[in-house]
């Protein structure tokens, strides 16, 4: 397990910070999708709109989980 983490933290160093901001508005937009919101809906927004809505969706307990599998 700590073998694992110390692998994708390596891995992460060596992104841009750039590309890791772009992986983490994914990981957003999935998470928003998941909560119910349109894909059309949140392509395009930026990350500050991402953060609220994301933030929104925790507070009133709408967060999905994840599909089995």
């Amino acid at each position: 397990m700590l073998a694992t983490f110390v692998t994708t933290a390596l891995t992460m160093e060596k992104l841009s910070v750039a590309q890791q901001q772009q992986m983490s508005n994914e990981r957003l937009s999935v998470k928003l999708i998941l909560a119910g919101y349109e894909e059309e809906m949140i392509m395009g927004l930026e990350r500050d709109d991402l953060m609220s809505m994301y933030a929104e969706v925790i507070a009133g307990g709408k967060l999905m989980a994840r599909p089995a599998g």
